[in-house]
């Protein structure tokens, strides 16, 4: 072996040192690299544990808020129906009194001024 076959080898040592150094220094990145997707895919995990959660919460939120809608709904309900109940008792107190001949009289003639009326039943 002479001065060129040796300078020959040792350039492909230096070389293959160069590529060695090179998959070394990947095969940390790729570590680094696994190890943020590993750290990020428990994070997103957590994440969908609350959010499983959230819906869970959301679930029973929306039941009590339809059970409040149901029970504002009656409320109007029950409202309509007592106006209409005492308007009905209205009316027919009116009614009544008209045709028992209970009335109140009030005759311009006997006004002095028109703050001063006299309203007299029957």
């Amino acid at each position: 072996m002479d001065i060129a076959d040796q300078r020959a080898i040792g350039r492909l040592e230096g070389k293959l040192d160069h590529i060695i150094a090179d998959q070394d220094r990947a095969r940390t990145e790729r570590k680094n690299q696994y190890e943020r997707q590993e750290v990020t895919d428990r994070h997103i995990e957590k994440i969908g544990q609350k959010l499983d959660a959230l819906d869970a919460r959301l679930k029973k939120v929306e039941e009590s808020a339809s059970e409040i809608s149901k029970w504002r709904e009656r409320g109007v309900g029950a409202m309509m129906f007592v106006s209409i109940v005492a308007a009905s008792i209205g009316g027919a107190f009116a009614t009544l009194g008209r045709d028992s001949g209970v009335r109140l009289v009030c005759s311009s003639r006997d006004l002095r001024t028109w703050n001063e009326q006299i309203c007299k039943p029957l």
